[in-house]
Order: structure tokens, then sequence, then C-alpha cells
């Protein structure tokens, strides 16, 4: 299914055929653009894991070369962030903890990271929980 629910009510809505195609068109790309900037996806294409070679970006890092593994975050991407770089590293995370908004903890499924929630954008007392930790 698309990220767009009721694309075929809106393409449907076109005056003439020209429109209908052009709406088409428009929420296609639309869809792909949305798709391409999710949070997981831009993780699952920016970090490789080859081994014990660890790759992000154009950075690469030997695991061998350290003890543990600790995974930080926050911000309001960094819930689905963290699902995505637990699909790539699994339990090669030692430790994690991310900084996710108020009422967004329950949705991202996550086994060696924590989230805590926190406010957004003033910062509260879960924010300062989470940085604490």
């Amino acid at each position: 299914m698309g990220i767009v629910k009721n694309f075929d009510q809106l393409v449907g809505n076109g005056m003439s055929p020209s429109t209908v195609e052009a709406r088409k068109v428009a929420l296609n790309l639309f869809q792909e653009a949305v798709r391409i900037v999710d949070p997981r996806n831009l993780v699952r294409n920016s970090v490789k894991l080859r081994g014990r070679l660890l790759k992000i970006t154009d950075q690469v890092f030997d695991l061998s070369l350290y003890d543990k593994l600790i995974v930080v975050g926050a911000g309001k991407a960094s819930g689905a962030m963290a699902e995505a770089l637990e699909e790539k590293l699994g339990k090669r995370i030692d430790f994690g903890l991310v900084n996710v908004p108020l009422g967004t903890a329950g949705i991202p499924k996550t086994q060696f990271i924590a989230l805590q929630e926190a406010e957004h954008p003033i910062p509260g007392k879960g924010g300062l929980a989470g940085a604490t930790e």
C-alpha cells in the first residue's frame, strides 16, 4: 500500500484524462520522495555490515578494534533510525539509548536500544533523563 491512502480518489477527481494522468504522476513522485527520505530507508541505505567491517556512508570502522558498540541518539526520527540500525547490527549492539518524542516509544520495535520518551521542542525531564543515562 502506498503512502497516500486516498490515492485512487485523488487521481479519480481529475476533470479530464490529462489531469487524471498528471495527478497520478504527481502522487507517485510524492510517494517516492517520501519513501526515499524515510529515516528507516536512509539508515538501511547508509549502513552496511560485512563481517567485522561497519561502513556508514563513506566511513569504515573495523569493529574488532572496539570493545563495545554503543548507540545513542535523539530526535523525531531517532526511533525509526534505531529500529533500522538494529536490523543491520542486531546483537552486535552492546547498549543503546535514544530519546524519542513523547508517546512514540511503543512504535519502533527495538530489542537492544532503549527508547526514552522526551519532550519536544522544549527540553524537559524525559530528555534530561535520557541524556543523563
